[in-house]
């Protein structure tokens, strides 16, 4: 009985420890994390810049491909069916116009009400036409 009250005391001992090894670790991945993106993105730029794309076509991508991770968590369980992916891939080319468009022609104040009226227009639609509602989790 006294060892194993010693043993477990000696674990919660090492707790601290491994909670500031995560922090750190969790820090290390988020700056690795940032720097891939840095990468990616600045790496789409110069080659655009090289094949002679508009810029406007990158950022367009970017918004569009930015949004799969947001799909990914929100529809996780419809992701198998294919009109349910076409309806997601319309929205992402959706999001990406409008944030261009945004971009050009709207100043900044009206950006976040822009994107939540297209956020909420694109889960009532994912509601209305497939019958799924978003993960809780959002």
């Amino acid at each position: 009985m006294r060892a194993a009250k010693s043993a477990g005391a000696s674990h919660s001992n090492l707790e601290p420890l491994w909670s500031a090894k995560s922090r750190v670790w969790d820090k290390v991945l988020l700056a690795g994390a940032a720097l891939i993106i840095v990468v990616i993105s600045v790496g789409s730029f110069i080659l655009a810049d090289i094949f002679h794309v508009n810029p406007g076509w990158v950022f367009l991508a970017g918004n569009s491909i930015a949004m799969i991770p947001l799909f990914a968590r929100n529809f996780r369980g419809q992701l198998k069916r294919a009109s349910f992916l076409a309806f997601l891939a319309g929205w992402a080319v959706v999001h990406g116009l409008l944030v261009l468009a945004l971009m050009l022609w709207a100043p900044l104040l009206y950006w976040i009400p822009a994107l939540g009226l297209e956020m909420f227009a694109g889960y009532i639609a994912a509601r209305l036409l497939f019958g799924v509602a978003a993960s809780p989790k959002i």
